[in-house]
């Protein structure tokens, strides 16, 4: 790649306004740029189509909607309750046990372990960008069918990248193990560690897309058998949806209730760790609020809105744990924060009650 070509790949956006200065193997790179943008657009058009048409009929009730089934699953309990003969053994404090033992008995330490289980967090927060709060379970999320291309290159990346990362840790899995039984001698049970056959079985992520429309052949057929489909197929609509409310003022219920939480002085009135990724992680979601807002949600639209006003402008470093924190401002954001609590969770009561109105 020349340097006049490297040049506009540096400064061009496709369909931007071009500087009359540049040099015309500047402005040849451009219309390169331009006619690659339009290519990109039809394929992305070409996906669009293909996924419509292999799914079902997309008709009005669907309003360029479409759904996405996703099942992302997995992990290894690092630490596990003290059984009655272990917390006897533990009483003797045994020269053997090379590790602290408290309430609980930990496994093991893995490094590979720790990078799969961030890689598949990440992921999630990745997921989420496109409406798709939760994916800890198996779950169907409405998303707009246009982020059908971007969804699908998403999770192509993750299947083939989970299986690097799960080959990782299963590598490292034995090591991990003989570490664990020398820390923890006597208490050491190979029971509590799962098979190497087992963990390569236990993680997993798969998706599809999905449709519910009624096909139209059933109408000339049969009327009210079409019927009895298309409002079997609205009910299922109306729970994906009402379910797709619940968990995204789940969510964001979540994010504020944890800001409250780490500027809730403990019992002694000692100070909490405050982390800065408390704020960052509701001013991301406010951000991303209209892409995942798939299902319109009014109301929830109304709170997120007050709630930005009040993480706009937030100094982080003052709301720190440490000297240079703002007593009287960690007061203001939590009080803040405690209210619009209040306010989602009663968003989250009704939700919750029509999703199981709808399942009965």
């Amino acid at each position: 790649m020349t340097k006049f070509q490297q040049y506009a790949r540096d400064n061009y956006k496709p369909g931007s306004q071009r500087d009359e200065m540049w040099h015309d193997a500047v402005i040849a790179e451009c219309d390169v740029i331009d006619a690659e943008a339009i290519a990109k657009r039809e394929e992305e058009r070409a996906r669009i189509r293909a996924v419509v048409e292999k799914t079902a009929d997309i008709g009005a009730e669907l309003a360029g909607r479409i759904v996405v089934k996703v099942k992302f699953e997995g992990s290894h309990a690092k630490k596990k309750a003290l059984t009655r003969d272990e917390k006897k053994l533990v009483m003797t404090l045994p020269a053997d046990v090379k590790t602290t033992i408290g309430g609980d008995k930990p496994l093991f330490e893995c490094k590979e372990y720790d990078e799969l289980m961030k890689f598949i967090a990440d992921r999630r927060d990745q997921f989420s960008r496109f409406g798709i709060p939760h994916i800890q379970f198996e779950a169907a999320h409405v998303t707009d069918i246009n982020c059908i291309p971007d969804i699908e290159a998403l999770a192509e990346k993750t299947e083939a990248e989970l299986v690097y990362a799960v080959a990782r840790f299963i590598a490292a899995w034995p090591s991990a193990i003989e570490r664990a039984k020398g820390d923890l001698g006597p208490l050491f049970n190979p029971n509590d560690y799962m098979a190497i056959e087992a963990l390569e079985k236990l993680f997993r992520f798969s998706y599809n897309w999905m449709a519910f429309g009624v096909p139209d052949e059933l109408k000339q057929f049969n009327p009210r058998i079409y019927a009895k489909a298309k409002a079997k197929a609205e009910k299922v609509w109306a729970e994906i949806e009402a379910n797709g409310v619940a968990l995204l003022r789940e969510t964001v219920v979540d994010l504020v209730g944890g800001l409250a939480e780490s500027l809730t002085p403990k019992d002694g009135g000692e100070k909490k760790k405050f982390y800065p990724s408390s704020v960052e992680k509701i001013a991301d979601f406010i951000e991303s609020f209209k892409k995942r807002n798939i299902c319109n949600d009014v109301e929830l639209e109304a709170e997120v809105e007050k709630l930005s006003g009040l993480v706009k402008g937030i100094d982080v470093a003052k709301l720190s744990a440490g000297d240079k924190g703002d007593r009287r401002l960690r007061e203001t954001v939590r009080a803040q924060m405690e209210e619009a609590k209040g306010s989602l969770d009663q968003l989250l009561v009704s939700a919750s009650a029509r999703v199981m109105r709808l399942r009965d």
